[in-house]
This record gives structure tokens, C-alpha cells and sequence, in this order.
């Protein structure tokens, strides 16, 4: 987090905190993110769960 702008660094805190919870600190560790690292993996594996569902389906993302 560290080694990231400190607009991506917000966005991804911001997301974290509106879709996962947290963390709460605007300057976390490695160790506060940790916790939400497995609900932001299922979220990803679901999300393209579904678009390949949808490729298969139509053929394409849009529908």
C-alpha cells in the first residue's frame, strides 16, 4: 500500500470499507488488510463466475 499513489490508495480503502468492511485506518499495514483479503477474493471469483456465464450464454458481456 505503500508503493501506490495516494488516489489509488483511497479508492481501494474506500471500496474495502463500503464492500468489505474496512480497514479502518487511512494508512493501513500489510496485516490490517489481511482480514479482508478473503472476502475480496470470493467477490472477484464470483464476479467472474458471472461474466463467463454470460459469455457462454450471449456471447458477450452487454446483455
Amino acid at each position: 500500500m505503500e508503493m501506490i499513489s495516494e488516489e489509488e490508495r483511497s479508492a481501494i480503502l474506500s471500496f474495502m470499507r463500503n464492500h468489505h468492511g474496512g480497514p479502518a485506518s487511512d494508512r493501513p499495514s500489510f496485516q490490517d488488510i489481511v482480514p479482508y483479503l478473503p472476502a475480496v477474493f470470493e467477490k472477484i471469483s464470483s464476479n467472474l463466475e458471472c461474466y463467463i456465464k454470460k459469455l457462454e450464454e450471449n456471447g458477450d458481456l452487454e446483455n
